[in-house]
């Protein structure tokens, strides 16, 4: 009776043994399982995380060359030329009278001892000189005014000039008078002339005339 309590007791303890170590060896395998999958799903991980690294840094590194490519791609299709501008200004000389006539109307010399012609006279010159240099205008006459065989002499006829460069005068059958007093270098100018003749009782009736040549010079 003993032996078979015992015995039992001894399979009794086997079993709970087997049991226990069953119990231990599925408790112990459980775990081991599990970190082994951590593990393998980190490493995974991990090597999913370095194959997207190149591919990070390769974009990075054609978005760079790209930008070098674009820079040097400008860089060599620039390109400068110099143009040279070449001017020719020569002197110069323009000038306009008008009227191109006037006239003096009988009048008593007791009365007008001058008589103002029928209009004025604007002038207007345009000269283009040196910078050193000054331009010229000059009234010359033909000769006394003359009808027929009578003359009035020319030094009968004068002028004043509303403003500068222009100036007063009278004329002169054998020398040229200056009509103006230029500055030195070019400009434009206008002005009007006013002429003047002296009247006498000695001139014998007639119509008499003259002309008058004017000469305006930019060196």
């Amino acid at each position: 009776m003993t032996v078979i309590i015992e015995r039992g007791l001894t399979v009794d303890l086997t079993e709970q043994k087997t049991t226990k170590q069953s119990a231990i060896s599925k408790s112990s395998v459980k775990p081991l399982d599990e970190s082994e999958q951590q593990i393998h799903l980190r490493r995974k991980e991990e090597n999913m995380k370095n194959n997207s690294r190149p591919t990070g840094t390769l974009l990075s590194i054609l978005a760079a060359m790209v930008m070098v490519a674009m820079m040097a791609g400008s860089t060599l299709f620039a390109a400068t030329q110099t143009l040279t501008i070449n001017a020719t200004v020569s002197a110069r000389a323009e000038l306009t009278l008008s009227p191109s006539t006037i006239s003096f109307a009988d009048a008593s010399p007791t009365i007008s001892p001058t008589i103002a012609a029928n209009s004025t006279v604007a002038v207007t010159a345009n000269v283009r000189t040196a910078a050193n240099s000054k331009a010229t205008l000059l009234a010359a006459v033909s000769g006394d005014l003359t009808s027929g065989g009578d003359s009035i002499p020319a030094s009968n006829v004068s002028w004043t000039a509303s403003a500068g460069p222009f100036i007063a005068g009278t004329l002169n059958k054998t020398t040229a008078q200056s009509a103006a007093n230029f500055a030195n270098g070019s400009g434009s100018y206008n002005g009007v002339y006013t002429f003047t003749l002296a009247n006498s009782w000695s001139y014998n009736t007639g119509s008499y005339a003259a002309t008058v040549t004017y000469t305006l010079t930019a060196p």
